[in-house]
């Protein structure tokens, strides 16, 4: 997959919706929870301090989209 790729572009829309919806669902911060199950999700594994201060960087600044995209383009995702 490649960002160019509309399946994958696709891909990462489902998925910052599933993040939304799973957020919100949790108790605490939604969009720290939001982050983790999509980490979780795509990664099997919590996110780092430091991927999870990126990430809430870049859903704050582009949204959960941007986020979900990020997540699916981290070279542990790529390369299961």
């Amino acid at each position: 997959m490649t960002f160019n790729d509309p399946v994958f572009q696709q891909a990462a829309q489902a998925l910052a919706t599933r993040m939304t919806r799973e957020g919100a669902r949790q108790t605490g911060d939604r969009i720290t929870n939001a982050l983790n199950f999509g980490a979780r999700s795509v990664l099997t594994r919590d996110l780092t301090s430091t991927e999870l201060a990126a990430l809430r960087k870049l859903e704050i600044k582009a949204g959960m989209g941007a986020a979900a995209t990020a997540l699916l383009n981290i070279d542990a995702a790529l390369t299961r």
